[in-house]
């Protein structure tokens, strides 16, 4: 997505072993995050109920809509793993850090 006319990078580097990446509609390992239902009570609420591969989809979706999403990966073993994502937008940031590692 473009915002003020400047497209969205495809990484921005926070450190040597931390980094954004651009969403790139590969998110089946995010599953496991939002499977965690004491995460997804902090996310959503304490009623909220665990996702399913269709809800993922469609959040990622939305988001991915209304502002730049991003996954945050950290250098492990000479390779960046996604532990979480955040969406820069206009009214807000959602961030969740999923891995709880």
């Amino acid at each position: 997505m473009a915002i003020l006319g400047i497209e969205q990078p495809e990484i921005i580097n926070i450190t040597n072993e931390l980094r954004l990446r651009r969403f790139d509609n590969e998110y089946s390992f995010a599953l496991a995050w939002y499977q965690d239902e004491e995460m997804v009570k902090l996310v959503d609420g304490l009623d909220a109920k665990v996702y399913d591969l269709d809800t993922l989809k469609r959040m990622y979706e939305y988001l991915d809509k209304i502002g730049e999403l991003y996954f945050i990966e950290v250098l492990e073993s000479d390779e960046f793993i996604p532990i979480g994502d955040v969406t820069f937008c206009k009214d807000d940031m959602p961030i969740v850090i999923g891995d709880k590692n």
